[in-house]
């Protein structure tokens, strides 16, 4: 996770979540990437840049965190969910683009994913 620069301006916000620490995890779409802050605001750290590897996200749009701090991100246009340690390391993906099983087509949040646990 980059921790040396600042954090620049967040372009679409569309996901939010929590996890027991206070920590909250933003999913700013616009420039794909995540950012975490503290639970005072203050910035700790980013992941994430444009692309279609793992670790990259086109237009991340959903965001939770599971009881042990895992972050999920649904990568919207990359039709995927990846999953990521607290402090960024890529650790999984699922999915594909379509409508059959294992797929999806610009994946989104809902309201029964882990992050209402901590809300």
């Amino acid at each position: 996770m980059a921790r040396a620069a600042p954090a620049l301006v967040l372009q679409q916000p569309s996901g939010i979540a929590f996890d027991r620490a206070g920590y909250v995890y933003v999913a700013d779409s616009q420039n794909d990437r995540i950012q975490k802050f503290s639970a005072d605001g203050r910035f700790v750290g980013k992941w994430g840049s444009t692309g279609t590897v793992k670790g990259r996200f086109q237009h991340p749009w959903g965001i939770a965190v599971d009881s042990t701090g895992n972050v999920y991100v649904t990568d919207a246009l990359n039709s995927r969910v990846q999953k990521f340690s607290p402090d960024g390391q890529f650790l999984a993906q699922w999915g594909s683009p379509g409508s059959g099983d294992g797929q999806f087509t610009l994946p989104q949040a809902s309201p029964w994913t882990p992050a209402a646990w901590f809300m």
